[in-house]
Protein backbone atom coordinates (compact mmCIF):
# COMPACT_ATOMS: atom_id res chain seq x y z
CA UNK A 1 0.00 0.00 0.00
CA UNK A 2 1.35 3.55 -0.86
CA UNK A 3 1.64 5.92 1.95
CA UNK A 4 -0.87 8.73 1.70
CA UNK A 5 1.57 10.92 3.08
CA UNK A 6 4.48 9.87 1.39
CA UNK A 7 5.25 13.47 0.48
CA UNK A 8 5.99 14.82 4.12
CA UNK A 9 8.99 15.67 5.43
CA UNK A 10 10.61 17.03 8.91
CA UNK A 11 12.42 20.31 8.06
CA UNK A 12 15.75 18.78 10.00
CA UNK A 13 16.81 16.31 6.86
CA UNK A 14 17.88 19.02 4.32
CA UNK A 15 19.25 16.82 1.80
CA UNK A 16 16.15 14.85 1.96
CA UNK A 17 14.02 18.32 1.94
CA UNK A 18 16.07 19.84 -0.97
CA UNK A 19 15.49 16.64 -3.49
CA UNK A 20 12.18 16.48 -2.45
CA UNK A 21 10.56 20.22 -2.06
CA UNK A 22 11.82 22.33 -5.24
CA UNK A 23 9.30 20.60 -7.86
CA UNK A 24 7.87 21.94 -10.75
CA UNK A 25 4.20 23.03 -9.82
CA UNK A 26 2.11 21.57 -12.64
CA UNK A 27 -0.83 22.28 -11.52
CA UNK A 28 -2.04 25.42 -10.30
CA UNK A 29 -4.59 25.82 -7.15
CA UNK A 30 -5.62 28.26 -4.76
CA UNK A 31 -7.01 27.47 -1.16
CA UNK A 32 -10.75 27.70 0.37
CA UNK A 33 -10.91 28.37 3.91
CA UNK A 34 -13.14 28.42 6.67
CA UNK A 35 -12.71 29.21 10.46
CA UNK A 36 -14.97 28.89 13.81
CA UNK A 37 -14.17 29.84 17.33
CA UNK A 38 -16.25 29.86 20.40
CA UNK A 39 -15.37 29.91 24.25
CA UNK A 40 -17.36 26.52 24.92
CA UNK A 41 -19.74 25.51 27.76
CA UNK A 42 -17.24 25.98 30.47
CA UNK A 43 -14.52 28.93 30.12
CA UNK A 44 -15.81 32.17 30.46
CA UNK A 45 -13.56 33.70 27.98
CA UNK A 46 -12.34 32.72 25.31
CA UNK A 47 -8.27 32.87 25.11
CA UNK A 48 -7.86 31.52 21.31
CA UNK A 49 -7.11 33.50 18.51
CA UNK A 50 -6.78 32.87 14.75
CA UNK A 51 -5.97 34.65 11.87
CA UNK A 52 -5.59 33.68 8.27
CA UNK A 53 -3.20 36.26 6.47
CA UNK A 54 -3.07 36.38 2.59
CA UNK A 55 -0.17 37.68 0.34
CA UNK A 56 -0.36 38.29 -3.02
CA UNK A 57 2.56 38.75 -5.86
CA UNK A 58 1.95 40.17 -9.50
CA UNK A 59 3.29 41.04 -12.67
CA UNK A 60 2.54 42.82 -15.64
CA UNK A 61 3.56 44.76 -18.66
CA UNK A 62 3.16 47.94 -18.60
CA UNK A 63 5.10 49.29 -21.65
CA UNK A 64 6.99 47.98 -24.51
CA UNK A 65 7.41 48.39 -28.01
CA UNK A 66 6.39 44.57 -28.48
CA UNK A 67 2.57 43.86 -28.67
CA UNK A 68 1.06 44.19 -25.44
CA UNK A 69 -0.97 41.14 -25.81
CA UNK A 70 2.34 38.72 -26.23
CA UNK A 71 2.43 39.12 -22.04
CA UNK A 72 0.57 37.19 -19.97
CA UNK A 73 0.72 38.84 -16.18
CA UNK A 74 1.02 36.03 -13.77
CA UNK A 75 0.07 36.06 -10.16
CA UNK A 76 1.60 34.11 -6.95
CA UNK A 77 -0.39 33.49 -3.89
CA UNK A 78 0.56 32.85 -0.42
CA UNK A 79 -1.64 31.77 2.21
CA UNK A 80 -0.26 32.00 6.11
CA UNK A 81 -2.78 30.31 8.89
CA UNK A 82 -2.81 30.46 12.41
CA UNK A 83 -4.17 29.42 15.55
CA UNK A 84 -2.97 30.06 18.87
CA UNK A 85 -4.25 29.18 22.22
CA UNK A 86 -3.37 31.03 25.27
CA UNK A 87 -2.62 29.61 28.28
CA UNK A 88 -2.38 31.12 32.16
CA UNK A 89 -5.09 32.31 34.75
CA UNK A 90 -7.58 35.46 34.03
CA UNK A 91 -7.00 37.46 30.95
CA UNK A 92 -3.68 36.65 30.56
CA UNK A 93 -3.92 33.71 28.13
CA UNK A 94 -6.21 35.47 25.79
CA UNK A 95 -3.60 38.37 25.78
CA UNK A 96 -0.66 36.11 25.24
CA UNK A 97 -2.27 34.51 21.82
CA UNK A 98 -3.52 38.15 20.55
CA UNK A 99 0.24 39.61 21.35
CA UNK A 100 1.67 36.79 19.00
CA UNK A 101 -0.97 36.91 16.07
CA UNK A 102 -0.68 41.00 16.26
CA UNK A 103 3.18 40.37 15.98
CA UNK A 104 3.20 37.32 13.15
CA UNK A 105 0.90 40.11 11.26
CA UNK A 106 3.46 43.30 12.20
CA UNK A 107 6.16 40.90 10.96
CA UNK A 108 4.89 39.85 7.94
CA UNK A 109 3.93 43.75 6.83
CA UNK A 110 7.57 44.41 7.92
CA UNK A 111 9.44 41.76 6.38
CA UNK A 112 12.36 42.74 3.66
CA UNK A 113 11.13 39.96 1.38
CA UNK A 114 8.01 37.03 1.70
CA UNK A 115 9.19 33.09 0.60
CA UNK A 116 6.69 32.81 -2.36
CA UNK A 117 8.40 30.27 -4.26
CA UNK A 118 10.53 27.47 -1.84
CA UNK A 119 12.75 26.87 -4.92
CA UNK A 120 14.57 30.45 -3.96
CA UNK A 121 15.50 28.46 -0.51
CA UNK A 122 17.23 25.95 1.12
CA UNK A 123 16.11 24.01 4.18
CA UNK A 124 18.53 25.57 6.51
CA UNK A 125 17.89 29.23 5.43
CA UNK A 126 13.49 28.83 6.24
CA UNK A 127 14.13 27.16 9.66
CA UNK A 128 16.42 30.40 10.72
CA UNK A 129 13.51 32.26 9.02
CA UNK A 130 10.77 31.00 11.28
CA UNK A 131 13.09 30.39 14.34
CA UNK A 132 13.46 34.45 14.07
CA UNK A 133 9.97 35.09 13.76
CA UNK A 134 9.83 33.11 17.24
CA UNK A 135 12.05 34.92 18.73
CA UNK A 136 10.82 38.10 17.92
CA UNK A 137 7.19 36.63 19.49
CA UNK A 138 9.06 35.63 22.54
CA UNK A 139 10.49 38.95 23.03
CA UNK A 140 7.45 40.52 22.72
CA UNK A 141 5.84 38.38 25.83
CA UNK A 142 9.03 38.89 27.69
CA UNK A 143 8.30 42.98 27.14
CA UNK A 144 4.76 42.62 28.16
CA UNK A 145 5.78 40.76 31.14
CA UNK A 146 8.44 43.95 31.94
CA UNK A 147 5.89 46.71 31.35
CA UNK A 148 3.34 45.65 33.58
CA UNK A 149 6.27 44.92 36.52
CA UNK A 150 5.68 40.75 36.43
CA UNK A 151 1.97 41.02 37.33
CA UNK A 152 1.24 39.00 34.36
CA UNK A 153 3.26 36.56 35.08
CA UNK A 154 1.12 33.24 33.59
CA UNK A 155 1.26 34.86 30.57
CA UNK A 156 1.61 31.92 27.79
CA UNK A 157 0.53 30.66 24.51
CA UNK A 158 0.53 27.71 21.73
CA UNK A 159 1.00 29.09 18.31
CA UNK A 160 0.38 26.74 15.33
CA UNK A 161 0.78 27.33 11.22
CA UNK A 162 0.67 27.00 8.14
CA UNK A 163 2.13 28.73 5.35
CA UNK A 164 0.98 27.52 2.16
CA UNK A 165 2.73 28.14 -1.13
CA UNK A 166 1.25 26.89 -4.06
CA UNK A 167 1.40 23.29 -3.61
CA UNK A 168 3.91 23.59 -1.10
CA UNK A 169 2.79 23.79 2.82
CA UNK A 170 5.34 24.95 5.76
CA UNK A 171 3.79 23.80 9.05
CA UNK A 172 5.07 24.85 11.98
CA UNK A 173 4.34 24.64 15.99
CA UNK A 174 5.12 25.51 19.54
CA UNK A 175 2.56 23.55 22.00
CA UNK A 176 -0.31 21.25 22.06
CA UNK A 177 -2.65 23.03 19.20
CA UNK A 178 -2.60 20.89 16.46
CA UNK A 179 -2.32 20.47 12.41
CA UNK A 180 -3.76 17.38 10.55
CA UNK A 181 -3.46 16.83 6.50
CA UNK A 182 -6.91 14.51 4.95
CA UNK A 183 -5.72 13.39 1.67
CA UNK A 184 -7.71 10.39 0.17
CA UNK A 185 -9.86 10.27 3.36
CA UNK A 186 -7.58 9.59 5.78
CA UNK A 187 -6.15 11.85 8.65
CA UNK A 188 -2.97 12.27 9.56
CA UNK A 189 -1.51 14.57 12.63
CA UNK A 190 1.19 16.64 11.65
CA UNK A 191 2.26 17.77 14.41
CA UNK A 192 3.24 16.37 18.03
CA UNK A 193 1.83 17.37 21.33
CA UNK A 194 4.21 19.25 23.30
CA UNK A 195 3.34 17.78 26.62
CA UNK A 196 5.00 16.10 30.17
CA UNK A 197 2.80 13.03 28.97
CA UNK A 198 4.15 12.64 25.61
CA UNK A 199 7.40 12.61 27.15
CA UNK A 200 6.58 11.09 29.59
CA UNK A 201 5.55 8.30 26.89
CA UNK A 202 8.66 8.71 24.97
CA UNK A 203 10.38 7.35 27.93
CA UNK A 204 8.28 4.30 28.11
CA UNK A 205 5.30 5.15 30.84
CA UNK A 206 2.44 3.73 30.61
CA UNK A 207 -0.74 5.57 28.94
CA UNK A 208 -2.70 5.44 31.83
CA UNK A 209 0.07 6.49 34.04
CA UNK A 210 0.62 9.70 32.52
CA UNK A 211 -3.00 10.68 31.45
CA UNK A 212 -3.68 13.21 34.21
CA UNK A 213 0.41 15.16 32.49
CA UNK A 214 -1.69 15.85 29.02
CA UNK A 215 -2.28 19.50 29.61
CA UNK A 216 0.73 20.41 31.41
CA UNK A 217 2.73 21.85 28.21
CA UNK A 218 6.40 21.16 27.65
CA UNK A 219 6.82 23.48 25.64
CA UNK A 220 5.19 26.94 24.70
CA UNK A 221 5.80 30.87 23.91
CA UNK A 222 5.70 33.28 27.13
CA UNK A 223 6.42 33.02 30.98
CA UNK A 224 9.23 30.97 31.73
CA UNK A 225 10.86 30.21 28.62
CA UNK A 226 14.47 31.01 28.40
CA UNK A 227 16.05 31.89 24.96
CA UNK A 228 13.59 30.30 22.00
CA UNK A 229 10.55 27.70 22.51
CA UNK A 230 11.70 24.88 20.84
CA UNK A 231 9.18 25.33 16.93
CA UNK A 232 8.42 21.79 15.30
CA UNK A 233 8.80 22.12 11.30
CA UNK A 234 7.50 20.12 8.67
CA UNK A 235 7.07 20.00 5.00
CA UNK A 236 4.13 19.10 2.93
CA UNK A 237 4.02 18.50 -0.64
CA UNK A 238 0.25 19.27 -1.31
CA UNK A 239 -2.24 17.48 -3.69
CA UNK A 240 -5.88 18.78 -5.16
CA UNK A 241 -8.36 17.80 -2.84
CA UNK A 242 -5.90 17.82 -0.05
CA UNK A 243 -7.70 19.62 3.40
CA UNK A 244 -5.71 20.88 6.28
CA UNK A 245 -6.38 21.34 9.57
CA UNK A 246 -5.76 23.60 12.40
CA UNK A 247 -7.13 23.58 15.42
CA UNK A 248 -6.69 24.26 19.61
CA UNK A 249 -7.07 21.36 21.83
CA UNK A 250 -10.50 22.19 23.07
CA UNK A 251 -11.60 20.32 19.42
CA UNK A 252 -9.21 17.51 20.24
CA UNK A 253 -10.34 17.05 23.88
CA UNK A 254 -13.90 16.29 22.46
CA UNK A 255 -13.25 14.41 19.13
CA UNK A 256 -11.31 11.40 18.23
CA UNK A 257 -9.11 11.51 15.41
CA UNK A 258 -11.68 9.20 13.63
CA UNK A 259 -14.32 11.64 14.38
CA UNK A 260 -12.67 14.54 13.21
CA UNK A 261 -11.29 12.30 10.21
CA UNK A 262 -15.29 11.45 9.55
CA UNK A 263 -16.97 15.37 9.77
CA UNK A 264 -13.77 16.67 7.44
CA UNK A 265 -14.23 14.35 4.93
CA UNK A 266 -18.00 14.88 4.48
CA UNK A 267 -18.12 17.94 4.51
CA UNK A 268 -18.79 20.38 1.43
CA UNK A 269 -16.54 23.45 2.37
CA UNK A 270 -13.70 24.16 4.50
CA UNK A 271 -16.61 26.72 6.50
CA UNK A 272 -19.10 23.51 6.78
CA UNK A 273 -16.46 21.32 8.04
CA UNK A 274 -15.51 24.52 10.25
CA UNK A 275 -18.66 24.62 11.91
CA UNK A 276 -19.61 21.01 11.97
CA UNK A 277 -16.39 20.02 14.06
CA UNK A 278 -17.09 22.99 16.32
CA UNK A 279 -20.69 22.16 16.89
CA UNK A 280 -19.83 18.55 17.49
CA UNK A 281 -17.29 19.47 20.51
CA UNK A 282 -19.56 21.45 22.19
CA UNK A 283 -22.57 18.93 22.00
CA UNK A 284 -20.06 16.57 23.20
CA UNK A 285 -19.19 19.07 26.19
CA UNK A 286 -17.24 21.87 25.32
CA UNK A 287 -15.09 21.88 28.57
CA UNK A 288 -12.44 24.29 27.00
CA UNK A 289 -12.09 27.12 24.09
CA UNK A 290 -12.69 26.25 20.72
CA UNK A 291 -10.54 26.97 17.36
CA UNK A 292 -10.59 25.52 13.86
CA UNK A 293 -8.95 26.57 10.60
CA UNK A 294 -9.49 24.12 7.57
CA UNK A 295 -8.08 25.17 4.04
CA UNK A 296 -9.17 22.76 1.13
CA UNK A 297 -6.73 22.70 -2.02
CA UNK A 298 -8.84 23.20 -5.11
CA UNK A 299 -7.42 23.56 -8.44
CA UNK A 300 -7.83 26.93 -10.16
CA UNK A 301 -8.99 27.18 -13.43
CA UNK A 302 -7.77 30.81 -14.64
CA UNK A 303 -10.66 33.19 -15.92
CA UNK A 304 -11.88 36.11 -15.70
CA UNK A 305 -14.58 35.46 -13.21
CA UNK A 306 -11.98 33.25 -10.99
CA UNK A 307 -10.74 34.66 -8.11
CA UNK A 308 -8.26 32.75 -5.02
CA UNK A 309 -10.72 32.36 -2.33
CA UNK A 310 -10.47 34.49 0.85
Amino acid sequence: MVDPLEDTVDLHVTEYFSRTLFHHQAVPSHLSIGAASDVGKVRKENQDHYAVIRRQRSQEIVLSDLPIDEFEGSEDFSHLLLVADGIGGSSFGELASRIVIHKVWELAAHSASWIMKLKDFDAQQIRERIEAYAYAMQQSLDEQIRITDGKEQSLGTTLTAAYVIGMDAIISHVGDSRAYLLRDGVLIQQTEDQTLARKLLDLGHDQSQVKKFHNILSNWFGTGVVGNPYVEIRHLNLKIGDKILLCSDGLTKELSNEEIQEILAAAETPQAASDNLLATALRKGGRDNVTVVVAEVEQWLKSPESQPAQ
